[in-house]
């Protein structure tokens, strides 16, 4: 029996440790989606697959063809340690005012430092909103969360809108409805946003600061 997209969408879940109701809650379609899917999903919905889980191959998802995922380009693969993370050339501002989305990152290399676990990526910060935890052109090394049903309220994350990324604190927001994004330099005032608005969310597990001596 030939595997279908539907075949292929549980396969990619059961890799990622997904269940289908936070699958469905992730692409915002209703529970019972995927069980009931017949075909191919349309194309809006696949676009909201695809920008939800950008580490799911286009490709192979549509048609079986080259690998699951496509976290990073096989360019430097082969050369890099087992342990090392990817470094991308991508900015995360600290000020609300970067517009690229994580689709349009490239691979600058690899680093292999024993605190920064595998499966985080690597990107710099620019900014001065969360001093001074992190400072402006700091590389901070961050995960992806599939869901964020379980957000660790206090901590920082980097958190993807329509409009915009940023590095913040993430705290309760006046309703279950909405967080609020808060920096650490007291001159910025805390932001508060829909949860519906977030297109990814991701947390910061490390800091790494690199400083010109001369």
């Amino acid at each position: 029996m030939e595997e279908t997209v539907k075949d292929r969408i549980l396969a990619y879940m059961k890799a990622k440790s997904l269940s289908q109701n936070r699958f469905e809650e992730a692409i915002g379609m209703s529970h019972g989606y995927i069980n009931n899917l017949k075909s191919s999903p349309t194309a809006r919905v696949l676009q909201k697959i695809f920008s939800t889980f950008p580490n799911l191959n286009q490709s192979w998802l549509l048609t079986g063809e080259g690998q699951m995922l496509n976290d990073a380009p096989t360019d430097n693969r082969e050369s890099a340690p087992s342990s090392a993370v990817p470094v991308y050339d991508i900015d995360a501002t600290c000020g609300l005012s970067d517009t690229r989305t994580f689709a349009d990152i490239t691979v600058e290399g690899y680093v292999d430092i024993p605190p920064v676990s595998k499966g985080t990526v690597i990107i710099r910060a620019h900014g001065d909103s969360m001093n001074p935890t992190i400072q402006d052109n700091d590389y901070i090394a961050i995960r992806r969360l599939e869901t964020w049903d379980y957000i660790m309220f206090g901590h920082i994350y980097i958190i993807e809108l329509p409009d915009y990324r940023a590095v913040k604190r993430i705290r309760r927001g006046s309703d279950d409805g909405h967080v609020i994004l808060r920096s650490d330099n007291d001159n910025y005032d805390d932001v508060e946003i829909p949860k519906a608005d977030i297109r990814s969310l991701w947390i910061v597990e490390n800091v790494i600061s690199i400083k010109k001596l001369f």
